[in-house]
């Protein structure tokens, strides 16, 4: 049984939301505790995603079943936040595809 996680991934954010349009569009299905906006070290700009932490799993788990919320006028992606004890296989699939195996000659 997975831990419950109180966070989620909030993805294809406008640039131009911030913070406070992220906890607007939130704050009415549960207790915001915080919002991680990363911004590009180079540019300043959004990335285009965020971290939002409740304080009650049941509302993650609520949000992440109806995967879609509106932030300012944008419909954006709600998906389960990954955990770090989670990221052991699955996820970003950097280790199947076999580069470098066989056949390279060298």
């Amino acid at each position: 049984e997975p831990e419950k996680s109180t966070k989620v991934f909030v993805g294809g954010i406008d640039k131009s939301s911030t913070k406070e349009d992220i906890i607007a569009a939130f704050q009415p299905k549960g207790n915001v505790v915080d919002v991680y906006l990363p911004v590009d070290r180079e540019t300043q700009e959004p990335k285009g995603f965020a971290f939002v932490n409740f304080d009650d799993s049941n509302v993650a788990e609520t949000l992440c079943s109806e995967g879609k919320i509106f932030i300012g006028s944008k419909e954006c992606d709600v998906k389960r936040a990954n955990n770090k004890n989670e990221s052991r296989g699955g996820g970003r699939g950097g280790f199947r595809g076999g580069r470098g195996f066989g056949g390279g000659g060298f």
